[in-house]
């Protein structure tokens, strides 16, 4: 999934501290798919707020923008770019589907 980029770019890795005072563009969509699969209890559930609306997402991306900005002085914009993929469609509830 996601664009290839193999003849555009060269890869090289590099440590964070390289990117100190950066301003990093971020797939907003992705990340926040990516944080619903992965922050959850122990026990496999999502985290939840007080009235059961996942909040997975929110921490994750709370925690790691957080890290990255005061951690390592790196700036972040997230860009929410076009329709979500179909694999990404199946977490939204039945009234953002409708939206």
């Amino acid at each position: 999934m996601g664009v290839q980029l193999g003849s555009l770019a060269v890869k090289e890795e590099i440590a964070l501290s390289d990117l100190r005072g950066k301003t990093l563009a971020v797939d907003a969509s992705s990340i926040i798919h990516q944080f619903l699969a992965l922050v959850r209890y122990p026990t496999g559930v999502p985290l939840v707020d007080s009235e059961g609306h996942v909040t997975s997402s929110l921490a994750g991306l709370f925690y790691r923008s957080t890290k990255l900005t005061y951690r390592h002085g790196i700036h972040l914009i997230f860009v929410f770019d076009g329709k979500r993929p179909p694999i990404k469609f199946s977490w939204l509830t039945e009234d953002e589907r409708e939206k």
